[in-house]
């Protein structure tokens, strides 16, 4: 697994709104997700920031690089996105995107961070210690 860390940065946020909001979206491995600004439809859904197409983006990760691309014309959506996909200073239509990497759409940067493997993680000497602690419930 991964995470996707999405940071708003609001040029003209709504009036009392909040300039800066960020979030945290979870992907699994060889599991397609939609980005765009319907949060009902896209599972990275990025619902304040309106330089994100409703349907901007399919994302992949493949268990080592994030797969970024505009999504393809459909009969709804003929027309692709207005605003392009920026990564590393260049206007991408498609980018594979490492752990500590990121991409920008609109006013919104997406940082990828590889989530530990919980089976390499090595058992704290201090489990033992806080078990012996517990009573024998037995």
């Amino acid at each position: 697994m991964a995470e996707l860390e999405a940071h708003t940065r609001l040029t003209f946020p709504p009036v009392g709104g909040p300039t800066d909001r960020r979030r945290l979206f979870t992907l699994t491995v060889d599991e397609p997700v939609q980005l765009g600004r319907d949060p009902g439809r896209c599972p990275v859904g990025i619902d304040d920031d309106h330089t994100i197409s409703r349907l901007h983006a399919v994302l992949t990760w493949d268990g080592e690089a994030l797969a970024v691309s505009v999504r393809p014309p459909t009969p709804e959506l003929p027309d692709p996105p207005v605003n392009p996909i920026w990564f590393r200073n260049a206007a991408v239509a498609a980018c594979r995107v490492a752990p500590g990497e990121w991409f920008v759409i609109g006013q919104t940067r997406f940082t990828l961070h590889a989530a530990p493997d919980p089976a390499i993680v090595p058992p704290s000497p201090y489990d033992d210690f806080n078990r012996s602690l517990l009573p024998d419930w037995d």
